[in-house]
């Protein structure tokens, strides 16, 4: 939560040691400050809109992947998740682009209304339900689609079209 700051500090027997101090600040100096600055500068940041949703943070180029999916951080509501969704439509969204085994960094945020979200699912409320998963799945997917076409990097469109995946409209939303 970059609105808040926040000091770890390590108490010792003879002495205290600040660890990480970090002071309120934007998203992005947040996700720089614990991301590092290169990751950002191979990343495309992204902001979208549909029906009430919005999607917002950062998307990896392809050529900055990774061997794991550990630099995937994804946030429902402020609420950092594991989901199986979020999850299948970020593979969907690099499939064309990137190899088996190569994961592309992502830090997304999505802001949707709490009522279309069960966070009650497990006991760390780590996972969650999407009421309607398949129209939040076909949304991020085609938002950083879009996001990485912009940049020239295009998925191929038969495929796209072949999944039943919708386009984008002319205001951005899908």
């Amino acid at each position: 939560n970059h609105d808040i700051s926040i000091t770890l500090t390590d108490v010792g027997e003879s002495k205290q040691r600040v660890i990480l101090k970090l002071n309120r600040c934007s998203r992005e100096e947040r996700l720089q400050k614990i991301l590092g600055k290169s990751l950002l500068e191979d990343s495309l940041p992204i902001q979208a809109e549909h029906i009430g949703v919005t999607i917002g943070g950062y998307v990896g180029l392809p050529s900055a992947a990774r061997g794991s999916a550990q630099a995937q951080y994804v946030f429902v509501n402020n609420r950092p998740v594991r989901d199986k969704v979020f999850y299948g439509a970020i593979k969907g969204a690099y499939s064309d682009l990137l190899p088996n085994g190569k994961f592309p960094f992502v830090a997304l945020f999505l802001t949707i209304d709490p009522s279309e979200i069960d966070v009650n699912v497990h006991p760390a409320k780590t996972e969650i339900r999407f009421r309607q998963p398949g129209e939040v799945r076909s949304f991020v997917l085609n938002a950083i689609r879009l996001r990485l076409a912009e940049r020239g990097l295009r998925a191929d469109r038969s495929l796209s079209l072949a999944l039943g995946h919708g386009s984008q409209t002319s205001n951005g939303a899908y």
